[in-house]
């Protein structure tokens, strides 16, 4: 008996692209993926916290810092000054202020309203003297 229509050849061999990767490609690809988003994390400061502009008055230089939201400025009065001893400058204390106003030790960035991108001027007293380091020392 005849049929009225042609029959199919047989099953299409499925193509590359539809099929689906491995369980493996799948573990790998997601581990890379979680790499990249811890790399880029941690080089901008964590997830969830604030990336602020800091300008020096020393020679306008401007320092890109990340801050948790919650911690007050004086951590970052403290670690730039910090920085500064280390790389040669010595510096009394380090004032941070927004748009003219002083800020006090215990603001935290969450309190002052501050966003991504913001702009810190930092002041450095030359109550210690502010001095290069010698090179005996």
């Amino acid at each position: 008996r005849r049929l009225g229509f042609p029959l199919p050849c047989g099953p299409k061999a499925p193509s590359r692209s539809l099929m689906r990767p491995c369980k493996q490609e799948r573990l790998s690809a997601a581990s890379l993926a979680l790499a990249r988003f811890s790399r880029r994390a941690t080089r901008f400061g964590g997830v969830g916290w604030l990336r602020l502009r800091l300008q020096l008055c020393i020679g306008d230089i401007l320092l890109l810092v990340a801050l948790n939201p919650e911690a007050p400025v004086w951590y970052l009065s403290e670690a730039l000054s910090s920085r500064l001893a280390t790389e040669g400058i010595l510096a009394g204390e380090v004032h941070l202020s927004l748009g003219g106003l002083r800020l006090m030790p215990g603001d935290t960035p969450c309190g002052l309203g501050l966003a991504d991108g913001d702009t810190l001027q930092a002041a450095i007293t030359k109550g210690a003297g502010l001095r290069r380091r010698s090179s005996f020392a």
